[in-house]
């Protein structure tokens, strides 16, 4: 059965490879910042006078604002006056200029800090400086000539290529509210975009989803929650640390509130990328046995898990809805998912609750995607419109579910670009 998940999971990416991950991290709502409070203790401008213009990390190992915050990064992560700076990732240059922060990451993508959260940028430099404080080369353009298809079952030869879905973030505010929804909507109608994923950590949350989004993206479009009932944001803990019961306890509430809300849709998602949340001790290998997990957080992930499914049911008693367990980020990490499944704990312990067969056994669950995150939406649209026939270059198969094993073979041997599996 492992091998079967793997190779479902494989086409899940590759069908969905222009699809984002939908959630800002597990940690917790993507637009919050920690350090909405500035304490005087980190925060000092006596001490911590704004660094010059143009200083940039590297080669500097810190830059401080004009507020007397100092701001670093560690394996890829800012942070400011040691509190993570909102989210970031890979991140390869952190610039002071004119006043702002800017950071670039491993894509070749800017950000500013503007309002306590990251909004797309550019490089505000007028010119690409040399030395050791230049960031990264920019990206490549595409290649001017079409790949050759080795085999071509389906191959398209159409610019009419259909764009599937996208991840939309507007109940987080923020960039995707600075633009009218209803010109978000024609964009994504001229783009032939069918399906609409949205991440939802709140019951306020799915009522702005259901009272705005789904009637603002009309018939046409198909939409996907994704409800992540986060269990250290359980306002019963008053800060404490989760239990696989209070984590279990808390997204049945919030799962039976969506359900109550959503009633009828076809999909409904639970979870994002428990994996690699931040609570949890780093995967100890590849990802592949159980073992490899932080045994003292899983518990409470297959208890979030649960609860999600248990309290959707209690409403969809008919099994209407397919649910969907997006429990990691794929990456290979298939033990966590044989633990959930299996009913087995990362110290090697059986007999646990399991994730029931209505998620998984069926080989129907999406268990990661390639993504990109919110703030990245505006940069890679203009980035989309502009290339769109490239997609012609880079998507040379197409597959029925029928011909997934063929699918895999030709990916596997180096034979395709991207295959996409159609249902």
């Amino acid at each position: 059965m492992l091998v079967e998940r793997k190779f479902v999971a494989a086409a899940a990416v590759l069908s969905f490879t222009l699809a984002a991950c939908g959630g800002g991290g597990s940690s917790s709502n993507p637009g919050a910042v920690a350090n909405a409070a500035d304490p005087t203790s980190v925060v000092d401008v006596a001490k911590h006078p704004a660094s010059v213009s143009g200083t940039a990390i590297p080669p500097a190992t810190s830059i401080s604002d004009s507020s007397g915050a100092v701001w670093t990064v560690k394996s890829g992560v800012v942070y400011r006056a040691n509190q993570l700076a909102g989210y970031t990732e890979q991140v390869t240059l952190l610039l002071w200029y004119a006043g702002k922060i800017y950071q670039e990451n491993a894509a070749n993508l800017w950000w500013v800090w503007q309002n306590n959260a990251w909004i797309a940028s550019s490089d505000p430099r007028p010119a690409a400086p040399s030395g050791p404080a230049s960031s990264t080369p920019p990206a490549s353009s595409p290649p001017a000539t079409t790949p050759t298809s080795p085999t071509s079952p389906t191959s398209p030869t159409s610019a009419a290529i259909p764009f599937y879905g996208i991840n939309g973030h507007y109940v987080q505010g923020g960039l995707s509210q600075t633009v009218p929804f209803a010109t978000q909507t024609a964009s994504m109608q001229n783009l032939g975009i069918r399906s609409y994923r949205q991440d939802m950590y709140t019951t306020t949350d799915i009522d702005t989803f259901a009272s705005t989004v789904i009637p603002g993206l009309g018939s046409n479009v198909q939409v996907l929650p994704c409800i992540i009932a986060y269990p250290w944001n359980d306002p019963s803990l008053n800060g404490g640390t989760p239990t696989e019961a209070s984590a279990y306890a808390y997204a049945y509430t919030i799962a039976a509130h969506a359900a109550t809300k959503f009633a009828g849709i076809p999909v409904v998602e639970f979870g994002n990328e428990y994996d690699l949340d931040d609570h949890n001790a780093p995967i100890a290998s590849d990802g592949e046995s159980i073992s490899d997990y932080d045994n003292s957080t899983f518990p409470i992930w297959r208890g979030a898990l649960r609860g999600a499914e248990d309290g959707w049911r209690s409403v969809d008693t008919n099994h209407t809805t397919k649910v969907i367990a997006n429990a990691t980020s794929g990456w290979l990490h298939f033990g966590f998912l044989d633990g959930l499944m299996t009913g087995t704990a990362p110290d090697g312990s059986t007999g646990h609750p399991k994730i029931s067969p209505d998620i998984i056994a069926p080989e129907r669950s999406v268990v990661g995607s390639e993504y990109f995150r919110f703030d990245e939406l505006a940069a890679n649209l203009r980035r989309l419109k502009q290339h769109r026939s490239y997609l012609n270059e880079i998507i040379t198969h197409r597959f029925g579910v029928d011909e997934i094993q063929k699918s895999f073979e030709l990916f596997f041997g180096g034979e395709t670009g991207k295959v996409i599996i159609e249902q």
